[in-house]
């Protein structure tokens, strides 16, 4: 085994691998998604609170006291479709459809099945 010069212009594993990363360093990375579902749209229309766990938070109705220790998306919705009293008219007909469609969406996949 023969050991390398410090001026030697040659480099060891360890040099020839730190100018690599820093060489990659460079390199555009892409936005990686941890996975799992998108963030739902529903929660343009709710307060979104503290994180209960890494997947949920708290919620609560922008239109009335209505809260929920974990939002979970198909609820809010249907809070604002069909439950929320205070709710403007034009939002609750927006999750109205957004609901039909999802509904027609399944039957037609348990259909296909």
């Amino acid at each position: 085994m023969s050991l390398v010069e410090p001026n030697s212009g040659t480099s060891t594993p360890l040099e020839s691998t730190q100018s690599e990363s820093e060489t990659n360093c460079d390199l555009p990375r892409k936005k990686l998604r941890k996975g799992g579902l998108a963030f739902n749209k529903v929660w343009d229309y709710v307060i979104k609170g503290e994180k209960v766990n890494p997947r949920h938070y708290k919620a609560e109705c922008f239109h009335c006291e209505m809260s929920w220790q974990r939002g979970r998306p198909y609820v809010l919705r249907s809070h604002l479709a069909l439950y929320c009293q205070n709710v403007p008219e034009d939002i609750r007909r927006y999750w109205v459809n957004k609901l039909a469609e999802e509904n027609n969406s399944h039957k037609r996949d348990s259909q296909l099945q």
